[in-house]
């Protein structure tokens, strides 16, 4: 396939969309979820933040997440969003440079929120294991001041 049979398939299915009133329903859903999601997450932050508890160790790994997830879907998700809609609905001009400099933030948001993720993981993991270790060996000593 050539790239003008990709475009003219491309124009061909986005209008009718457009002009058959999904957009706006989309946008409804999404910033639904959106306001849902970053409602939920600043709660979150907020009982987190009352908790002295959870400010060191797996705490600040769980609060660092959290602050994350909330940038993610509360500015991010928000801002890309309504760009879409005012790009595609309205035929709003955006410059190049908005996009590019957005699409950084976006990618360094998603790949924190991966990493911090993964830091969690292993830190449950590495718990975990040396909790069932410490476990392993008070039981053969035990058993060896038993036996």
């Amino acid at each position: 396939m050539d790239s003008a049979n990709n475009s003219s398939i491309f124009y061909a299915v986005i209008p009718p969309i457009i002009s058959g009133g999904v957009l706006p329903v989309w946008f409804g859903i999404v910033i639904a979820f959106v306001a849902v999601g970053g409602l939920n997450n600043g709660l979150l932050l907020y009982i987190i933040a009352q908790h002295r508890r959870l400010y060191s160790g797996t705490g600040f790994l769980i609060s660092h997440m959290v602050f994350l997830q909330f940038l993610h879907c509360s500015a991010l998700q928000l801002t890309h969003c309504l760009s879409s809609y005012l790009k595609s609905g309205n035929g709003l001009f955006m410059p190049r440079h908005f996009c590019r400099s957005f699409m950084w933030l976006y990618l360094t948001v998603l790949y924190a929120v991966n990493w911090s993720g993964a830091f969690i993981a292993i830190s449950r993991f590495v718990a975990i294991h040396r909790y069932g270790l410490l476990l392993w060996n008070a039981t053969q000593l035990r058993g060896t001041a038993l036996g």
